[in-house]
């Protein structure tokens, strides 16, 4: 399986870093995206919607681009690259078949001799002083410093290797420590607050001061001979984004910590700092020193690198914990998406959706983008202020997954919403297979038409048979086809299953660790499918289906709210009995 890759629009060749049988390779391969049209002939693909398609090549980017903004009536258009060639070529390898490449981490610290203040990576005035890389392989730091150094402090485990590089000033430390990690080559790069976050409000300083600390002492050109050399092949993207400076480094993926424990932890701290994390979920800070960094420099060297260190071994610790970066790892194979965007809930559904389009002869929906409309989300019960002797809670397992799942909801088989009656009248004439004339509204076309006569029979015939079945709040689905999104969600919660079913017979604590990141990143997917439904920058993209959902999971809590206590307040027999016996 891949570590990495990077498409190059301009030369059109994939630049792939794989893992076979141990062994890593790195491939150039002539590529082009691609995207299908219409065919008036049996082919091998179909559209989800049935009809037949055929794939149309390209010579280079430019003409694959220059067909998609003339053309509308196309399939699978606007696809990540990169997300299309993984597609392609790992699709046959089923889910529970993926062998995990080991990946070099390199964790990334650097310290910098602010003499005014906290520093400010995009005007990177001042010098860096010191720069740890902790490779999680072989558990050994490599620091690139100014000074002799010794260690000193007892917080750095024995059973880690310290390589160290005096340096004899910045530029040469710079020049070092970008050439080794050019030689080294790592898979990620992992850190606390390394590089900018929009989505997790997240500034970022480590790259970006490393970037910008380049452009200032050897100018915007040699400098970015420099800093290129962070790649495997010396491709760095720097782009501004709200004025911060972004970074992508080609063979490289760029993983903050911090935007993934933001994005992942289910817990609400107070502070995001990595002092404060680390105390709350290890137990333990960083290095304490008296005074300030910049007198910790220039009286105590040695501690004052040990902090550093100590930096990087905490990230370390917090991954031996927390397993993120396994998890980014897991959800990027199953889903043939670039790990880097992890935060990009889209492009992991994407290529969900892509891999099991493949696996069926099939090829994705047109994309045409929207506008993001608000709609009633999740549902949570006011509580019944009071004392009470006997509370019961209940929990829908996969509340979303199974709407989908029952009602067969998708894009391809979505027929309508009806908008004449209330949801709790909806649902009484869903039970009698049976109703009056009503308006259908089709949220793709925005028409509205009156269901009547021979159309309100069809209708009635057909719910009678189950060929179509109604959501709480009156979207109306066919139950033939099966569609893709609630197949691929069945799929995925059957296989989710099975894993955490090891889980509970495997007595190997490694492996039981291997079985739960697996699981976790199955049930983030499941969860996420909910998500790229209701956005405008997925190609599922459906407001009436994306309201439904919730709308359901509503339902579902009333109803088993109102039977539970029908329940408890009439109890019977064999009721009592278990009451008496709890008491």
């Amino acid at each position: 399986m891949f570590t990495n890759v990077h498409y190059d629009t301009r030369s059109n060749q994939i630049h792939l870093w794989e893992q076979i049988k141990g062994e890593k390779l790195y491939s150039r391969i002539d590529w082009v995206p691609y995207v299908f049209v219409p065919s008036d002939r049996t082919t091998n693909t179909k559209t989800i919607f049935g009809d037949y398609a055929v794939r149309k090549r390209f010579n280079n980017y430019y003409e694959y681009l220059k067909f998609q903004k003339e053309n509308t009536n196309i399939y699978e258009n606007r696809v990540k690259p990169e997300i299309q060639f993984l597609v392609g070529r790992y699709y046959e390898i089923k889910d529970e078949d993926i062998q995990k490449p080991e990946i070099k981490t390199f964790i990334l610290d650097i310290e910098v001799n602010a003499t005014e203040g906290f520093p400010s990576p995009e005007d990177a005035k001042d010098e860096i002083t010191v720069v740890s890389l902790y490779n999680t392989i072989n558990d050994t730091v490599y620091v690139f410093g100014l000074h002799p150094y010794q260690p000193v402090s007892d917080e750095i485990p024995d059973d880690i290797t310290i390589k160290y590089f005096q340096c004899d000033n910045e530029v040469t430390l710079i020049k070092k420590m970008c050439d080794f990690i050019h030689k080294e080559h790592p898979d990620v790069i992992s850190g606390w607050n390394i590089i900018p976050s929009y989505k997790m409000n997240i500034s970022g300083f480590d790259l970006p001061y490393i970037i910008n600390r380049c452009t200032v002492l050897f100018g915007e050109e040699e400098g970015k001979k420099i800093y290129s050399r962070l790649s495997p092949i010396n491709n760095v993207k720097v782009y501004k984004k709200n004025e911060e400076t972004n970074i992508n480094i080609a063979g490289v993926s760029i993983l903050d910590y911090m935007a993934m424990y933001k994005f992942y932890t289910r817990k609400n701290p107070e502070s995001y700092s990595l002092d404060y994390i680390t105390r709350m979920e290890l137990g333990v800070g960083k290095l304490d020193y008296d005074g300030t960094l910049s007198e910790l420099y220039n009286n105590d060297w040695n501690r004052y690198v040990d902090y550093n260190i100590i930096d990087t071994y905490r990230i370390k610790q917090l991954e031996d914990k927390l397993g993120y970066i396994k998890l980014v790892q897991s959800l990027s194979l199953m889903t043939k998406c670039p790990m880097q965007a992890f935060q990009a809930v889209t492009q992991l559904i994407e290529g969900a959706c892509l891999t099991y389009y493949r696996r069926h002869g099939l090829c994705a929906p047109y994309f045409k983008g929207g506008q993001q409309v608000p709609f009633p989300a999740a549902y949570v019960k006011e509580p019944d202020a009071g004392l009470y002797k006997w509370i019961a809670s209940i929990d829908i397992s996969s509340s979303y997954p199974s709407h989908m799942i029952v009602l067969n909801m998708g894009v391809e088989t979505y027929i309508g919403k009806i908008i004449s009656f209330n949801n709790d009248t909806i649902m009484e004439y869903t039970k009698q297979r049976k109703f009056p004339e009503f308006e259908l509204h089709n949220w793709n076309t925005n028409e509205k038409k009156m269901i009547e006569g021979e159309k309100l029979d069809r209708f009635n015939l057909m719910l009678e048979r189950g060929l179509i079945c109604v959501s709480y709040d009156g979207v109306c689905y066919k139950t033939n086809p099966v569609s893709s999104i609630s197949d691929i969600q069945r799929k995925y919660f059957m296989y989710r299953k099975s894993v955490k079913n090891k889980m509970k017979k495997e007595k190997n604590k490694e492996i039981t660790g291997q079985l739960n990141t697996e699981q976790t990143a199955i049930k983030t997917l499941i969860n996420s499918l909910y998500g790229a439904i209701s956005v405008p920058y997925s190609r599922l993209f459906n407001l009436h289906i994306a309201a439904s959902i919730p709308a359901c999971g509503k339902h579902t809590i009333l109803m088993g709210e109102k039977h539970i206590n029908e329940i408890l307040n009439n109890p019977n027999e064999n009721l009592l009995s278990i009451v008496k016996e709890l008491q």
